[in-house]
C-alpha cells in the first residue's frame, strides 16, 4: 500500500513505522497526563486545541486533499476514501 501524505515529505517511507510508533508513544504519555489533570486544565487544553484547529484549518484541509488524491491515485476503495476525507 502506498504511503499517504502524513507529512511524509519530511521523512522517508522506510522511516514511517518508527515515526508512527513515536507519535503513538507521545499520545499515550499525553493521554495518561490528561487523565490525571484537573477539569480546568482539560478545559483549557480543549480550548487551545480548538483554537489551533481553527487557525490551521486551511492547511489541514489542503493536506487532507493531498491525502485523498493520493488514495484515489493508488486505487483505494471508495469506502476508505470516504473515511479519509474531511468535510469542510
Amino acid at each position: 500500500m502506498p504511503v499517504l501524505n502524513l507529512r511524509s515529505d519530511l521523512a522517508e517511507a522506510d522511516a514511517l513505522p518508527e515515526l508512527m510508533a513515536a507519535i503513538g508513544r507521545r499520545a499515550r504519555v499525553a493521554g495518561r497526563r490528561m487523565a490525571l489533570a484537573s477539569a480546568q486544565t482539560k478545559d483549557r487544553a480543549l480550548r487551545l486545541i480548538a483554537e489551533r484547529l481553527r487557525a490551521n484549518a486551511a492547511e489541514i484541509l489542503r493536506e487532507n486533499a493531498r491525502d485523498v488524491a493520493a488514495a484515489r491515485q493508488a486505487g483505494q476503495s471508495a469506502a476508505l476514501i470516504d473515511r479519509l476525507a474531511l468535510d469542510a
